[in-house]
């Protein structure tokens, strides 16, 4: 191991500001570190949803709720991504607020409406108990995963219903934002709008997919950082983090990657990190990485028994971190005649 991972290694990645995600999933934890930032959500709101939507928002006045704020998801244990409250301009003299609803899925969820639908629900029943009116709200699922994304994205559409009928059938529909269908190159020219939050994207793309699509992402994310400010010392720790755990790149090639296209500007970085007395970190992430792996084989095991994974059921296991759990968890499910049993063991 070369001089500059070894100190990497003693990191301690997450910083107070991302604290409260740093038992997450590598997806969810890069997911809502970048969107618990507000300048973050705004840039993705005007890059990436329609001007029609865009044009009637007062984005200045937007602001992230915590879901602590609604009683209703702290009794049913409802485990929100994201929820963002923004003006809607009705005219010069009046605003009403609007609800932006983020649903983070690194793979296919056929249950995704139930899913959102509960969310909105639950969000309503806290305007009732306020006495409010009740808030509109704007389902975004933001898709990341490897398998194409065949569902549909209007609520009606999982019916077979003759015309008679459809129209009579509670009907809504999701914004729908997979990073599948932007280009590496439209990702990479957008970069210069929001470096932070487009690389973010772009490793969430593409870690996975080998060493030369992370070298591209890193040599365009330097290019566009002059100096490392605190905001950025920040996310970059979140990045390396991200690509330790499920990057297709070991530490000596992450290294390599890292000095090559970042130079001084990052063999300085990490010096002031050591002096700063930053003492742990990114050796977590190996070992989380090795975790991650085992509970996806627990995943794909439950999916080949029963075609599907129960949702309750997939939060359960992305909760456990035992790896020793998970193998003899794997071995019950493959031995089992019947999964189910053993999953309301959980």
């Amino acid at each position: 191991m070369t001089l500059l991972f070894s100190k990497v290694r003693y990191f301690e990645v997450m910083s107070k500001e991302v604290k409260d995600v740093s038992k997450l999933q590598p997806h969810d934890r890069l997911f809502k570190t970048l969107f618990s930032d507000p300048q973050n959500v705004k840039d993705f709101i005007l890059i990436f949803l329609p001007e029609a939507i865009t044009k009637h928002l007062d984005l200045e006045k937007l602001k992230i709720i915590s879901s602590e704020k609604f009683s209703t998801f702290e009794k049913s244990k409802k485990l929100l991504d994201l929820i963002v409250e923004c003006p809607i301009i009705l005219d010069p003299e009046r605003k009403v607020q609007i609800y932006f609803l983020f649903e983070h899925k690194s793979s296919p969820d056929k249950f995704i409406f139930v899913q959102i639908l509960s969310y909105i629900t639950a969000l309503w029943e806290e305007c009732l108990k306020r006495g409010e009116e009740l808030i509109p709200v704007i389902p975004i699922v933001f898709y990341h995963g490897e398998r194409k994304w065949l569902l549909p994205m209007d609520l009606v559409e999982l019916f077979e219903l003759p015309e008679g009928l459809r129209e009579y059938v509670f009907a809504f529909k999701y914004l729908f934002f997979d990073t599948n269908e932007v280009s590496d190159e439209e990702l990479l020219m957008k970069i210069a709008l929001s470096n932070i939050l487009i690389f973010g994207i772009y490793l969430l793309k593409n870690a996975r997919r080998g060493r030369e699509y992370i070298r591209r992402g890193f040599k365009e994310f330097f290019r566009m950082v002059e100096e490392f400010e605190e905001r950025y010392k920040i996310y970059f720790r979140e990045f390396l983090m991200y690509v330790i755990e499920v990057g297709e790149v070991d530490e000596e090639e992450l290294e390599g990657i890292l000095l090559e296209e970042g130079g001084e500007k990052v063999r300085s970085l990490v010096d002031k990190w050591i002096e700063q007395g930053y003492q742990k970190g990114i050796e977590q992430g190996i070992q989380q990485g090795l975790i991650l792996e085992a509970q996806d084989m627990v995943l794909s095991a439950i999916e080949v028994k029963l075609g599907y994974i129960p949702e309750d059921v997939e939060k359960k296991i992305k909760n456990i971190f035992d790896r020793e759990k998970l193998r003899n968890l794997l071995r019950e499910i493959i031995k089992s005649e019947n999964v189910l049993e053993i999953l309301k063991d959980l």
